[in-house]
């Protein structure tokens, strides 16, 4: 059960039939907490028919490393580590099996995931559009590898922390889908 499930979005770019990748340049937190925060609009697209999604499950090392920001990338946000230049791309905290606590702040370059997803859409040149996708939670514990949370549910921070690179592996492989894409 989570009382809090953060993340962020960034740098979501799509590949044209031509397989050049335009990069929307955006950086959104989604909040499981605000439902509003996980319709992303993608706007002023540049025409053509694209074949895949693409986005980042934290921030870019260029906004990583630059220090505190404004807007999505606002510290006011409780996403970036003060004690040291660097966002908190993904938060996940709660209880599981009969109320034990879970905390796991997982960031650093090293850690961040890169989902490329299919699509099949034309737009028009100037268009906004709304790309539905699912996440599933389970997934991030499970697929492909299994997460132990009884014996690891504290703090993840470090990028060579060993268990990091099993949670960005499962956030890479299914836990995003795209139902449609108009």
């Amino acid at each position: 059960k989570f009382s809090a499930f953060i993340y962020y979005i960034s740098n979501v770019s799509l590949q044209n039939d031509a397989g050049t990748w335009v990069n929307l340049g955006n950086y959104n937190l989604v909040d499981f907490s605000d439902p509003n925060s996980s319709k992303l609009t993608l706007t002023n697209l540049p025409g053509g028919t694209y074949k895949k999604l693409r986005f980042m499950v934290g921030v870019d090392s260029i906004a990583n490393s630059t220090g505190a920001q404004e807007g999505a990338l606002n510290p006011s946000n409780g996403m970036f580590w003060s004690w040291a230049t660097g966002y908190i791309f993904i938060r996940m905290q709660g209880r599981f099996n009969s109320n034990k606590p879970m905390t796991i702040d997982m960031g650093g370059i090293k850690n961040l995931p890169v989902i490329e997803l299919p699509i099949n859409a034309t737009v028009n040149q100037g268009s906004s559009a709304t790309a539905n996708i699912n996440f599933d939670v389970a997934d991030v514990f499970v697929t492909p590898n299994n997460y132990k949370l009884d014996s690891v549910s504290s703090i993840m921070h470090d990028a060579l922390h060993p268990n990091a690179s099993m949670l960005k592996q499962n956030i890479e492989t299914g836990v995003f889908t795209v139902t449609s894409f108009q």
